[in-house]
């Protein structure tokens, strides 16, 4: 999702896949809402954890601070975020909607949110509210 360059089709580019096989898994899990929320956190951490260890590392922050830093603030510094927290709680409902289905422009549908009210076909199905 954060990549600067396009993504094509295959094992990297197949988040569609990768995201209805993580919430089908989520749908037959026993747990509570914030047992989900924790799981989904996970997810989302293990997606976007390279570019985030690259950008630790081009600011020289020491292993260990960062491996502190993701196992036990990560997820609550990156809801804090205007646009990256926005995104992680439509990821969050998704998620948690029993029954979801996953396609092609959701990841683009839900980027675009925090920074714009998206006019693409599938706003409502990205978990997001009609346009006025």
């Amino acid at each position: 999702m954060l990549d600067a360059e396009r993504v094509g089709s295959g094992p990297e580019g197949n988040w569609v896949a990768y995201n209805q096989h993580f919430s089908d898994w989520l749908d037959g899990e026993s747990r509570d809402t914030q047992q989900k929320r924790k799981s989904i956190d996970a997810f989302l951490l293990c997606d976007i954890g390279g570019e985030i260890a690259q950008v630790a590392h081009a600011l020289q922050m020491p292993l260990e601070r960062f491996g502190t830093w993701m196992t036990k603030n990560a997820a609550k510094d990156i809801g804090s975020l205007p646009s990256l927290g926005l995104f992680r709680e439509v990821f969050h409902t998704r998620h948690l909607n029993r029954g979801t289905t996953w396609r092609i422009n959701d990841c683009t549908d839900m980027a675009r949110a925090p920074v714009a009210r998206p006019e693409a076909h599938g706003e409502q199905h990205a978990g997001l509210p009609p346009s006025s």
